[in-house]
């Protein structure tokens, strides 16, 4: 949406001919609609609003780590499940996403770089690499079993797996 007086401060634009809606060239909403989510007045100084968008920009990042780090804990309740396609697919999400989810909150795993012109593919490099995620994750749940705060209705029990 466009600033009161129908002009685009992002991309520059008059839209005098879309009063109330957002801008049609950038897609973006106006700078006023962001003053009056934050509380600030017309008149307030740059320097106000810099303190006030700096302070709404630390308070989205603490709600996106702690969103990020619900998602890896549901990301290991689901890999603990017994049945794994079938929750991936009612998940609607692929498995390696899932892994890398479940593996976030916790410390880097550093990967050698390839030399140049050196082949990555080969039968037995892949299933070296399978089997060290493999047991990249049953380390992961050893780790996390015992400081995970789970809570109880994402912990499922390890269940018998359907063929």
């Amino acid at each position: 949406m466009p600033n009161a007086d129908g002009y685009c401060s992002r991309c520059r634009n008059w839209t005098l001919d879309f009063p109330g809606l957002e801008c049609p060239w950038c897609h973006q909403q106006s700078a006023d609609a962001a003053r009056a989510h934050l509380d600030l007045d017309p008149d307030a100084s740059p320097i106000e609003v810099l303190i006030a968008v700096r302070a709404e920009l630390d308070t989205i990042r603490q709600r996106q780590r702690q969103v990020f780090a619900l998602r890896s804990v549901a990301a290991r309740a689901l890999l603990k499940r017994g049945n794994i396609p079938e929750d991936i697919k009612a998940a609607h999400t692929k498995l390696w996403a899932v892994e890398r989810w479940a593996v976030a909150d916790q410390p880097k795993e550093t990967k050698e770089r390839l030399a140049p012109r050196q082949q990555r593919g080969t039968k037995t490099g892949i299933r070296v690499e399978y089997e060290k995620r493999m047991a990249r994750r049953a380390e992961i749940f050893e780790i996390t079993a015992e400081e995970d705060s789970t809570p109880e209705r994402l912990r499922p029990t390890w269940g018998e797996r359907d063929s």
